[in-house]
């Protein structure tokens, strides 16, 4: 790895960004240049050029690299001993600087993830914890963000996959009469795709466990735009997408929804008439299906 002055330079100028950004967050310099290293070294190896190094530190966004691993160095200090210190208490200065830049953008983000089942600051509160405290392997997730993103775009990764693993589904599969019923009073336009048709399938149930095989990227766009209502440009913001791109995927997804569909319907022997049938009794009614069966 490089190791000449100009890095060392740029190292020290980043870190200066990074107090005059978020103050004094009591990380020594020292730190701040081996998390630097550690991830140069992960993603340019051993032996860079010296102008590919300096290049790519440029290109970091140091200064939010700066928050989180002060953020991450308390997280292993608190991980390390049982009795808070003076120390302890200073550095967690780091995590307050990042709660109250961050938490507002963390509750909606958390909010639109998991619906509106719960109170907004027990969730955002939640979430919080999920990003600073130690896991199981005395690590916190804050730790892994490197700076090749901005922040925010990281938060929204992280904060859609945890939503996918706190919320994950009961294996798919299409059930019939044994289904469960949703707890919301039935709209009666709807009423045809919860009723087990003559080939023994609910088309609620067919719809349900076709979304489930979606990646986590696809059910979360589906979730926003149908159940959470959002504008196509709040949806696109929150992907990091303009809102062409936004729009794609969205018509990409719910092809590949309905090819799902397609596929789940075809295993139980419905005609090819029968199958157009339903998509298009789906698609009359999805946003409501998607609303009440997917939570």
């Amino acid at each position: 790895m490089a190791s000449s002055s100009d890095l060392e330079t740029l190292i020290k100028v980043t870190y200066s960004r990074g107090v005059e950004r978020f103050g004094d967050l009591h990380l020594d310099r020292e730190t701040y240049s081996n998390r630097i290293r550690s991830i140069v070294l992960e993603h340019l190896g051993r032996s860079p050029q010296p102008s590919v190094v300096r290049s790519f530190v440029a290109g970091l966004n140091a200064s939010e690299l700066y928050l989180t691993t002060a953020c991450a160095n308390q997280a292993r200090e608190f991980a390390s001993s049982d009795q808070p210190n003076r120390h302890h208490e200073l550095s967690r200065l780091a995590w307050k600087v990042f709660s109250s830049r961050y938490k507002g953008f963390i509750g909606e983000l958390a909010r639109l993830a998991f619906g509106h089942g719960g109170a907004p600051e027990d969730l955002t509160d939640r979430m919080l914890d999920y990003l600073l405290l130690p896991d199981g392997s005395r690590t916190s997730r804050i730790s892994v963000y490197d700076g090749r993103s901005s922040l925010h775009t990281w938060l929204r990764v992280v904060i859609r996959s945890a939503s996918v693993q706190m919320q994950d589904p009961q294996p798919s599969g299409v059930t019939g009469t044994h289904a469960s019923s949703p707890d919301k009073p039935v709209p009666a336009k709807i009423g045809q795709l919860l009723v087990e048709n003559s080939y023994g399938v609910r088309l609620a149930d067919v719809l349900t466990a076709a979304f489930r095989e979606l990646a986590p990227k696809e059910r979360l766009i589906l979730l926003w735009q149908h159940r959470d209502r959002l504008p196509q440009e709040k949806v696109a913001e929150l992907f990091g997408m303009d809102r062409f791109r936004a729009q794609r995927f969205l018509e990409r997804t719910r092809l590949k929804l309905d090819n799902k569909v397609v596929a789940i319907l075809t295993k139980h022997g419905m005609s090819t008439s029968s199958i157009r049938d339903s998509l298009e009794d789906i698609a009359e009614n999805f946003g409501d299906v998607i609303s009440m069966l997917v939570q």
